[in-house]
């Protein structure tokens, strides 16, 4: 997958590979991965970590979410969807039953990057 790619296989490379891959629509940020390789006894630095999902990302096999974080958060899903945003938790959602979106003749869709931000109702 990473050279079909464009991307050189190499141990850090294929090791977040591994982690991001292993299930679909994963959101994701470099925290979150450089924890998971920690518990998985792989020692990556925060800097790879970040270096890496950048690289994914240009390569095409993450895509940027929107959110207004301090994180960058990824998507390994890079089709066409929608998320929502919980911004007390800082966490991501995909939208499930996505309306379809037409675009204008002589156009196609590339991306899309709605996010509906939710807060959670307080019980009375």
């Amino acid at each position: 997958m990473l050279i079909a790619h464009g991307l050189r296989p190499t141990k850090q490379r294929r090791l977040m590979a591994r982690l991001l891959f292993f299930s679909s629509g994963r959101h994701i940020d470099a925290q979150i991965l450089h924890n998971e390789a920690y518990k998985e006894n792989e020692r990556l630095s925060l800097a790879t970590v970040y270096n890496g999902l950048r690289e994914f990302e240009q390569a095409g096999l993450l895509r940027r979410v929107a959110v207004p974080s301090e994180r960058a958060w990824f998507d390994t899903d890079t089709g066409p969807h929608r998320h929502f945003y919980i911004q007390s938790e800082n966490r991501v959602l995909d939208v499930k039953n996505d309306a379809a979106v037409t675009p204008p003749p002589g156009y196609r869709i590339t991306h899309v990057d709605t996010v509906v931000h939710l807060q959670k109702i307080e019980a009375d």
